[in-house]
């Protein structure tokens, strides 16, 4: 599926650049093995818990000049409701608890940056970590979806599966898309500001992509942990 484009030459190439580098890290990570896609999906659960509540803030402290963002982000954090339940089924169908994977401070790193740059620099740094996860998966979800169903069938893939349909518009218009059109005529500086956003959520969560890639496949007591629970 082609990218969809942002309207500005900067706001673009950034886009670009941070989407890119995260479908490689998805595309290349072991998804079929079993413990990776456990963790995946534990800490995607603890991440996903806040999710709804991270949008919520920051279209709260957005003002009445602002409405255009406060009324997407109030939106959009209702279309994220639940989502953690799914994750949280997906695992259980692997044979996995959640107890099993606790969280990792790299997820938690990554949404306790988006809480501090809504707070203390501009709630509208939300839309740089939304357009990376949303436009991240409108070039990753299928293909990986594809895999995650044919290793572990349609019962334990429902988190992607569903949320592939509503990123990629297969529902309607994807978030994606949504964010973009919000964006359209966003100052210079907040602009820089969306970038900023976009590159410190690329960066963090590759971060947590490696980290849990280096826990399933490595010689690590958590790594040996999971392998037992897995067999």
């Amino acid at each position: 599926m082609n990218l969809v484009k942002p309207y500005s030459k900067s706001l673009s190439e950034q886009y670009e650049k941070s989407v890119a580098a995260g479908a490689k890290v998805f595309m290349d990570a072991p998804w079929e093995n079993k413990l990776y896609y456990g963790l995946w999906l534990g800490e995607m659960y603890h991440f996903l818990c806040h999710a709804s509540r991270v949008i919520a803030l920051a279209g709260a402290n957005f003002g009445i000049e602002d409405d255009v963002f406060h009324f997407r982000c109030m939106q959009h954090a209702a279309e994220e409701k639940a989502h953690e339940r799914l994750a949280l089924s997906d695992l259980r169908k692997l044979g996995f608890d959640l107890n099993d994977f606790p969280e990792m401070p790299s997820i938690a790193q990554f949404y306790h940056s988006i809480y501090y740059l809504i707070e203390r620099e501009d709630p509208i740094c939300l839309f740089g970590s939304v357009l990376y996860l949303e436009g991240l998966s409108t070039v990753i979800g299928t293909p990986v979806t594809d895999r995650l169903v044919k290793q572990y069938g349609r019962d334990a893939s429902t988190f992607m599966i569903v949320h592939v349909e509503e990123d990629t518009g297969h529902a309607g218009e994807g978030h994606a898309d949504k964010a973009l059109k919000t964006l359209e005529s966003l100052s210079a500086v907040r602009e820089a500001r969306v970038c900023k956003a976009m590159a410190i959520a690329e960066h963090s969560y590759n971060q947590f992509m490696y980290e849990i890639a280096d826990l399933a496949l490595g010689d690590s007591k958590v790594a040996n942990k999971g392998r037992e629970l897995s067999l």
